[in-house]
């Protein structure tokens, strides 16, 4: 009998301290001042975002070409990417992943992305996945965003014109409050 007590006790004080906090107890202080509940409300709301690439094949693992990006941002400039390939082989390869730097007028965006490759010719892929903007400088210090990644990969055209990699991001991105 005691030991069924000590568990109601056990299994009723957490339910308790729930129900008082619920119940909207105005005795418990908020950590936030009234200034931080402004600063807070000054996060953008998501808005849509999309940037276009035009990269060419500077070695194994990287590229380097232009962007565009409309929506929540309107910007355009220069692009760099990393990338590996797993396997390494890119007619064979079936996943990609890495880090696209986007150089605007108005800042910088770095990107993380990551997507699944299917071959559709010989010799050409597309890549569909999804990125993440990781990091920002200048207007885009504090932007985030996500969304979905389609790329077409050629990789019949010889260096020093390719291979060429043409894709968009389509998304929703949004400025926060600096914090």
């Amino acid at each position: 009998m005691k030991r069924m007590k000590k568990l109601f006790q056990i299994a009723i004080t957490p339910l308790l301290f729930l129900f008082v906090l619920v119940s909207g107890c105005q005795s418990v202080e908020s950590p936030l001042s009234s200034e931080d509940s402004i600063s807070l409300s000054k996060n953008s709301p998501p808005e849509p975002i999309e940037i276009t690439f035009d990269l060419i094949g500077t070695g194994p693992n990287s590229a380097e070409g232009t962007f565009s990006a409309t929506g929540l941002i309107t910007d355009n400039g220069n692009a760099s990417q990393t990338f590996h390939l797993s396997p390494p082989d890119p007619m064979r390869a079936k996943n990609v992943h890495g880090i696209k730097i986007l150089e605007g007028a108005n800042g910088t965006i770095k990107i993380k992305f990551n997507a699944k490759i299917t071959a559709i010719a010989p010799g050409q892929t597309e890549a569909k996945g999804n990125f993440v903007i990781i990091e920002g400088t200048g207007d885009y210090q504090h932007l985030h965003g996500t969304g979905s990644t389609f790329v077409f990969a050629n990789f019949t055209i010889p260096p020093p014109d390719g291979p060429t990699f043409i894709g968009t991001y389509s998304g929703k991105a949004h400025f926060d409050n600096g914090n």
